[in-house]
């Protein structure tokens, strides 16, 4: 257990193929994590209580007030919060309380701490979110930054689960893609657990008989995780903001509150993903331009193929996932030679292009500004959680 201050990092996301399909148990999404961090600062109180401030909800609000927080030696009830925790809170005192069952279960000593968290993923000036998956990563930041001080040391995957067991404690809906990448950081190829399993055994009557640590090194239904390397040298990565927040929730939970989707649609956004994924780590045997010529082909018809899954999908539920900001997103990328889509729910938020090396982004830039689509400095982040070295905090937002 360390006695002197904890940081820690964590970067958002943005889907790359797979949307919808990934939050059916078992199916496939694409995700990078992007170069915007959520921080987390812990300091130790010395003694069993502690605090949790936040000015990540929304900086054009005032903070929301302090949640209070004592630790525990129960196993039941390893963390005690003083109040309901509320918005962001939620995520933040899932992941305490999660580590600190964790921490009760290796009978290490109870020891309260601080958590002050600062987003660095929406507009600086404005509040406006982007759509960059802010919960997950303060869940993520914040599971790294309590198990560090209390000398555990859970690998990338396990963060991830550590994250994902505190997630399904505030909601089942999400598919977890978001806290994937957040942990594991770069692209970041992922198949989601049964969120109602986990649930039952992390928080249910399941858990009479699971551990933390059993759901730590077991197998979770349906899951499948793992950071890819893209082989393809140069392939361009440009965001667009359309200007217009969406409503992730609602738009998920229309698509699959009634019925899962059907089957076919799922196959064939899981080979679209798995397409995608082949084109961006084959070298296709060498460096020769046909042979790049052919992994750039193959990434365009992925990106084609995921866009149309997209566009079924809106059809058949009845939702507008493509809006027609996105739909100007996408038409003026596929214009200038870039491949685009929509990036996660669609609604609003962002899209993606994929373009091959040399193709001119600052060209598509310009259009995208000319047409009121907001050009993103976004880039891949090289990490996922991250504990600043020696104990110091990080500098910026960028690494």
């Amino acid at each position: 257990m360390t006695q002197t201050s904890v940081h820690a990092s964590a970067p958002g996301k943005l889907y790359i193929a797979g949307e919808y399909a990934v939050v059916h148990p078992g199916h496939a999404a694409l995700l990078i994590a992007v170069d915007r961090y959520v921080h987390v600062t812990l300091t130790p109180t010395g003694t069993e209580v502690g605090t949790l401030r936040s000015d990540a909800s929304d900086p054009t609000k005032p903070d929301e007030a302090p949640v209070h927080w004592e630790a525990s030696s129960d196993l039941a009830a390893a963390a005690r919060f003083h109040s309901d925790e509320t918005g962001f809170h939620k995520y933040v005192a899932a992941a305490v309380l999660t580590v600190e069952r964790w921490r009760a279960e290796k009978h290490l000593p109870t020891s309260g701490y601080d958590i002050d968290i600062s987003s660095h993923l929406d507009d600086a000036t404005s509040g406006a979110k982007f759509g960059l998956g802010s919960s997950a990563a303060v869940t993520v930041a914040t599971v790294a930054a309590a198990a560090r001080h209390h000398g555990l040391q859970p690998t990338p995957e396990q963060i991830y689960r550590l994250a994902a067991i505190a997630t399904v404690r505030v909601t089942t809906k999400t598919s977890g893609g978001d806290v994937a990448a957040s942990a594991l950081g770069g692209w970041v190829e992922y198949r989601s657990p049964d969120r109602a399993w986990l649930e039952d055994h992390a928080w249910g009557s399941g858990s009479r008989t699971t551990t933390i640590s059993d759901l730590l090194t077991g197998e979770w239904p349906g899951l499948a995780l793992r950071r890819i390397t893209p082989a393809a040298p140069g392939i361009q990565l440009s965001v667009g903001w359309t200007g217009t927040p969406a409503d992730t929730t609602e738009l998920v939970g229309h698509v699959v509150k009634k019925t899962a989707l059907p089957d076919d649609l799922l196959q064939r956004s899981d080979a679209a993903v798995g397409g995608l994924v082949e084109a961006l780590t084959s070298d296709n045997g060498g460096r020769e331009a046909d042979s790049d010529d052919r992994a750039t082909s193959a990434t365009g018809n992925a990106v084609a193929q995921a866009r149309q899954v997209l566009g079924e999908i809106a059809t058949q539920r009845g939702v507008a996932i493509e809006t027609p900001a996105l739909r100007t997103l996408i038409t003026t990328a596929l214009d200038e030679g870039w491949w685009a889509k929509s990036s996660g729910a669609g609604g609003g938020d962002c899209g993606i292009a994929l373009a091959a090396p040399g193709v001119d982004a600052h060209a598509l830039h310009e259009r995208w500004t000319a047409a009121g689509i907001r050009p993103l400095n976004l880039h891949v982040s090289p990490t996922g959680a991250d504990i600043a070295p020696d104990d110091t905090p990080t500098e910026g937002d960028g690494k």
